[in-house]
């Protein structure tokens, strides 16, 4: 259980085509309790407390195993990334995700608006490679609505029992690149993944 979220931190950072880190934490500390833990509070005292007959050894409280805390994951890919001289380009999000993974939710968005003389219309699909998007499908770009133009989704996870790869599958209407040199002029995409082991 403490491997994934190594695997995970292997497989963000070999990405080289998108900036991604683990960001946010399922369970903030409030700045209020950050210097107040809950080992430091006192019990109450044992007089407050009046005695309760013993429990049977019978008994038995069960305990609900706790459940995994979900962690996340980000990153950006810029317009310079897209240097496919076709009209779609892969690009890699997370790699080796077990097929025990459940997915909180995935989030992408047009952070900055993609712009291009070239390529007239451009979108963006979440799911494994070679595939057309099983989590989001053809989410449209280029946008006046950037930054607000985002999706949030809750996705089934693919029925698997190995490892899969999650990638963002960006599709244009022409070439994204000549010569390797990208068609856009400005444009990023944010994306978040968030989830964890069961």
């Amino acid at each position: 259980m403490k491997a994934l979220p190594l695997i995970f931190w292997l497989a963000v950072t070999a990405s080289a085509q998108t900036q991604s880190r683990q960001c946010g934490a399922s369970f903030p500390i409030s700045a209020a309790n950050r210097d107040n833990p809950r080992d430091t509070i006192s019990p109450k005292p044992e007089t407050a407390r009046q005695s309760n007959p013993t429990v049977l050894p019978q008994i038995q409280y069960r305990r609900t195993p706790p459940s995994p805390r979900p962690g996340c994951w980000c990153g950006t890919v810029a317009f310079t990334a897209l240097t496919s001289a076709t009209l779609s380009q892969e690009v890699m999000m997370l790699s080796g995700i077990t097929g025990r993974f459940r997915f909180d939710h995935v989030l992408i968005q047009e952070a900055k608006r993609f712009s291009s003389d070239r390529v007239e219309r451009l979108a963006v699909s979440v799911g494994r490679p070679d595939t057309e998007g099983e989590m989001i499908w053809n989410f449209a770009l280029k946008s006046d609505r950037a930054p607000e133009n985002f999706v949030f989704q809750i996705p089934n996870p693919p029925a698997l029992t190995g490892t899969y790869d999650l990638v963002l599958k960006f599709v244009g209407s022409s070439p994204l690149a000549t010569e390797g040199s990208s068609n856009f002029s400005a444009g990023s995409l944010n994306w978040e993944v968030c989830g964890g082991q069961v």
